[in-house]
């Protein structure tokens, strides 16, 4: 029950002061380590042949994903979206969607956060209707940074030369995993977190915080069925406009006890190959250099290395729950929650979840934790077998 509550009130305290400038005290503010990423936004128009529906965003603006009802039942009509210079992005035709079915375009990248809408069909016709779109930014709101230093010392896996190949070939297993909730009435908000697969063959089994699947303490509370549904996991958040993506299908098994959240996903592009599953192994030797491959702050791809796990030296440390967690000297950030803890041989050891926390005389602990693989272990035992 002290574990339980524990998570409860550093989500609680996440939530509420999530807002708060970046001036903020670094410590047990934000222990819940995800990040403000953008916005969904109400957007009710009609869409009729011969009509353009304009929609323009902040510049920060990475891309855009538009929600529409198809209402006409004659098939016989497209819709091409285009940027402000008029270029194509995506072309969609009726045909494909029957009257009443709502569906989503394509994730839309454009550099000035403009687009417009086009149709041809049957004059005087209600073609579709536009319901709200996702505006994703190229940059996290006020970012929430944990780090042993002064400045972060993560590097970004593809961009730094010093990042081995093998640590590449592991990145490649962990996703961006940007979640979505609430409605028309109490709000909507995009966040952000970080994850890896533990599973590859007939499904893809994809872990992350469990804390991760609720932020702004809407109706249904954590992993309701529309986090799911609005969520997505990108491969490939290496900063460019190439997308990697992969949808939230269902929840396979949770724990709010231990922090863990094991999704099962499907892939954007059917026959696409999977990325591996990272393998899983406790911790045996906490001297050992360790490395987190995360995405902090909603970034590209990081990689912090050279850090260290704590166990016995804070046994009497207040904040930690040696059973679940052990401590780590890694550089973490707001959405690097679900991150892998690598060994040197790129086994999982530990689930990064919790961030800098305040002692009960005040002082900040300036400790990183991280869930014990074992756990996870323990959680997927319990996923029947096919």
């Amino acid at each position: 029950m002290i574990a339980v509550a524990r998570i409860g009130l550093a989500a609680v305290l996440f939530c509420e002061l999530i807002f708060a400038p970046a001036s903020a005290s670094p410590c047990g503010e934000h222990t819940s380590m995800m990040t403000n990423f953008g916005d969904q936004k109400l957007w009710a128009n009609e869409l009729k042949p011969l009509q353009q529906l304009k929609l323009s965003e902040t510049p920060n603006t990475r891309y855009l994903r538009i929600l529409l009802r198809a209402t006409s039942n004659d098939p016989n009509w497209n819709l091409v979206v285009r940027d402000r210079a008029g270029r194509p992005l995506q072309s969609i035709a009726g045909k494909s969607q029957p009257a009443g079915t709502t569906f989503w375009t394509d994730r839309l990248f454009v550099n000035d956060g403009a687009i417009s809408l086009e149709s041809d069909g049957a004059p005087n016709v209600k073609l579709a209707e536009t319901i709200r779109y996702t505006v994703v930014l190229k940059s996290a709101e006020n970012p929430y940074y944990s780090i042993q230093g002064a400045k972060e010392s993560w590097v970004d896996v593809y961009a730094e030369s010093s990042v081995s190949s093998f640590l590449r070939r592991k990145a490649e297993s962990v996703g961006m995993f940007i979640g979505s909730d609430g409605d028309s009435i109490n709000g909507s908000t995009l966040w952000t977190c970080s994850g890896f697969v533990v599973r590859s063959d007939s499904k893809v089994y994809f872990v992350t915080n469990d804390h991760c699947g609720h932020r702004t303490g809407a109706l249904g509370g954590r992993w309701n069925a529309q986090v799911c549904t609005n969520s997505t996991v990108d491969f490939s958040w290496d900063g460019d406009a190439i997308s990697r993506d992969y949808f939230c299908e269902r929840v396979v098994v949770r724990s709010d006890t231990d922090d863990l959240a094991v999704l099962e996903l499907r892939a954007k592009n059917e026959g696409e190959a999977p990325p591996k599953a990272l393998p899983l192994k406790p911790l045996e030797d906490t001297s050992a250099p360790l490395a987190i491959i995360q995405h902090p702050a909603s970034e590209s791809k990081k990689v912090s290395r050279g850090c260290s796990a704590l166990t016995t030296e804070v046994a009497e440390v207040s904040t930690i729950d040696l059973k679940r967690d052990f401590a780590h000297r890694c550089d973490t950030a707001a959405g690097s929650s679900g991150a892998p803890v690598l060994d040197e041989e790129g086994n999982v050891v530990g689930i990064h979840h919790l961030a800098f926390e305040k002692l009960s005389d005040g002082r900040c602990d300036r400790l990183n934790k991280a869930i014990r693989v074992e756990r996870l272990i323990t959680l997927l035992a319990t996923v029947p077998t096919e």
